[in-house]
């Protein structure tokens, strides 16, 4: 009994012990179709500072989704 408990917290330190990945901030799904279809990009983009797209997104897009992070960012044409 005693050595399954220990083997339990051993995997249960393993588990716990890896770094949690920390994503960047400013990510952006854009899609030439509605509802994320049809050919989509996902990039970060950086914050404070103003894009053009590249086809085959310029002036063709539908879909304009940021990742929900603390962020906010406004598409315009």
């Amino acid at each position: 009994m005693k050595l399954s408990a220990s083997i339990l917290a051993a995997a249960a330190l393993l588990v716990t012990a890896r770094p949690v990945e920390r994503r960047e901030l400013g990510g952006v799904l854009i899609c030439n179709g509605a509802n994320a279809t049809g050919y989509c990009e996902h990039a970060q983009y950086e914050l404070d500072k103003c894009f053009d797209l590249k086809a085959p997104l310029y002036q063709n897009s539908s879909t304009f989704a940021p990742d929900g992070e603390g962020f906010y960012c406004y598409p315009y044409a």
